[in-house]
């Protein structure tokens, strides 16, 4: 992940904040070796503006870009959405950067910590 300024965080806590969430997920997609549950901690940004998720690679350096058509995903309006994500402990630096500016950052830090007992 690049070096975001102050102004590049606040603007990603804030896009996080209001088109992303920030959890640690623990399904069936996350089951390695021996049926044993890794938690998998996930960012994402949700957006039909793709605008709003070039601005997320553009501050970050990093993640993923996953688009769907309209009509496949909780949009009844017919317009293409676009998610900008990133997965796993790649996340932590970047919602610990964010954190001043997020609520969700803060409460994704939180969650992880009390999954592992210890501070993160």
């Amino acid at each position: 992940m690049r070096q975001m300024s102050e102004g590049e965080a606040a603007y990603m806590g804030a896009l996080v904040d209001g088109e992303g969430s920030v959890g640690v997920y623990t399904g069936m997609h996350s089951k390695k070796g021996h049926g044993r549950v890794t938690p998998l901690l996930t960012v994402m940004v949700c957006n039909s503006d793709p605008e709003l998720i070039s601005a997320c690679f553009r501050a970050t350096g990093t993640g993923g870009c996953h688009v769907r058509p309209p009509g496949t995903f909780k949009s009844g309006d017919g317009k293409w959405i676009f998610r900008w994500n990133i997965y796993g402990f790649k996340s932590l630096p970047f919602l610990h950067r964010i954190a001043p500016y997020s609520v969700k950052a803060q409460r994704g830090i939180f969650d992880l910590a009390m999954l592992y007992g210890a501070p993160v």
